[in-house]
């Protein structure tokens, strides 16, 4: 189950990616420079573009860790709340 999640969450960020890398343009600016005649053309995306890719790349390493994960006695879900009810016991009787 958890490499399925994980080839989901792979194909995702990748299909996103690519919708995301088609669908931005980025700004462009363009000086002129009057002494030389040169042109420079620079290029700005907006943060939210930025933001995404972030998104992306976290989705994209949890996947991976997701595919590639060892197969554990007990799961993570279940340690954490074994955690959680010993100290909620423990915290609870002591007051």
């Amino acid at each position: 189950m958890k490499r399925a999640i994980g080839i989901f969450l792979i194909a995702q960020a990748l299909l996103t990616y690519l919708t995301i890398n088609m669908i931005y343009t980025p700004y462009t600016t363009t000086t002129v420079n009057n002494n030389t005649g040169a042109v420079t053309v620079s290029y700005s995306y907006p943060w939210v573009y930025w933001l995404g890719f972030i998104g992306l790349g976290i989705m994209l390493i949890v996947g991976t860790y997701l595919v590639f994960a060892k197969k554990r006695s007990r799961s993570l879900i279940k340690d954490l709340l074994l955690f959680l009810s010993t100290n909620y016991i423990i915290i609870h009787t002591s007051l």
